[in-house]
C-alpha cells in the first residue's frame, strides 16, 4: 500500500508540475474616436464603432534593450507578446473584422514628465489593407519602479490618464483607419505570477493522489468481498 500511496504521489506531482503556465492577459474595450479611411476596399464594410482586445505577453522576458538618456529611460521588448488580437463591431453590434497582430515591439518609458507602453505592429492578418497597430497607455511620473512587465498590472493601466489604440495603413505620408478610445473600466489584467487565493487550500495534485487512494480502496474491498465469499 505504501508502494502505490507514493506512486500516486509521484504522478500527481509530475502531471502538476508538466502543466504548462500560462501568460499574462489582458484584455478590454474599446469606442471609435476617430474613422478617416477613405478607400474604395472598405476594409470594415461599415463604420466602425467598437473594438474588443486580446493581449497574452511574457512578464518574465527581460527587455532585449534599454536606452537611458539621463531624464528618460525606454525599454524595448521585442518578443514578450505572445498574442495580440482584436475583433471591431459595428454600431449594432454586429462583427466587422477581427485582426491579429505578430512581431508586436513593446516600449516601457519612464520620463521625467510621464510614463507609459506602447505596444506597435506593422505585421498585421486580417481584412486588408489595414496593416498597422498601435496601443499606447500613458500616464503621470512614477508610475514603473522599475521597467519590467510585471510592472503592468490592472491597477496601473486602469489609472492611466490616456489610452487610445490605431489601427491603420500607411498611404503616401498619412495613416488612415480608425483609432478607439480605451475603456480603461473594462480593462483586467490576468496574471498567473499572482493568482487569487483558493477558498480551500489544497495541494495541487491533492484531487489526484485522493482519486488514486480512491481506487485503491475499491480494489482491496473487492479483495475482501472475494475473500469472504470463498471462505463461505
Amino acid at each position: 500500500m505504501k508502494h502505490i500511496i507514493t506512486s500516486a504521489i509521484v504522478s500527481a506531482a509530475l502531471l502538476t508540475s508538466a502543466a504548462p503556465l500560462a501568460a499574462k492577459s489582458i484584455m478590454f474595450s474599446g469606442e471609435l474616436e476617430l474613422y478617416n479611411y477613405g478607400g474604395l476596399d472598405q476594409p470594415f464594410g461599415a463604420l466602425p464603432n467598437s473594438i474588443n482586445v486580446s493581449i497574452e505577453l511574457d512578464e518574465d522576458q527581460p527587455p532585449t534593450a534599454v536606452e537611458d538618456g539621463g531624464v528618460a529611460q525606454l525599454a524595448i521588448f521585442q518578443t514578450a507578446v505572445q498574442s495580440f488580437s482584436y475583433d471591431v463591431f459595428g454600431a449594432l453590434g454586429g462583427l466587422l473584422g477581427s485582426w491579429s497582430a505578430d512581431d508586436v515591439q513593446i516600449q516601457m518609458l519612464d520620463y521625467i514628465l510621464g510614463d507609459g507602453i506602447q505596444f506597435f505592429s506593422t505585421n498585421i492578418s486580417g481584412p486588408e489593407p489595414l496593416n498597422r497597430m498601435q496601443l499606447l497607455f500613458e500616464g503621470a511620473p512614477g508610475v514603473w519602479s522599475n521597467l519590467m512587465l510585471d510592472e503592468v498590472t490592472e491597477d496601473v493601466l486602469r489609472n492611466m490618464t490616456t489610452a487610445w489604440m490605431d489601427i491603420n495603413v500607411i498611404i503616401g505620408e498619412g495613416a488612415f483607419g480608425a483609432r478607439f478610445a480605451v475603456d480603461t473600466d473594462s480593462i483586467t489584467v490576468s496574471d498567473p505570477s499572482d493568482p487569487a487565493p483558493s477558498p480551500v487550500p489544497l495541494p495541487a495534485g491533492l484531487p489526484l493522489v485522493l482519486a488514486g487512494l480512491g481506487a485503491f480502496g475499491l480494489v482491496r474491498r473487492g479483495r475482501r468481498s472475494g475473500a469472504r465469499d470463498a471462505g463461505a
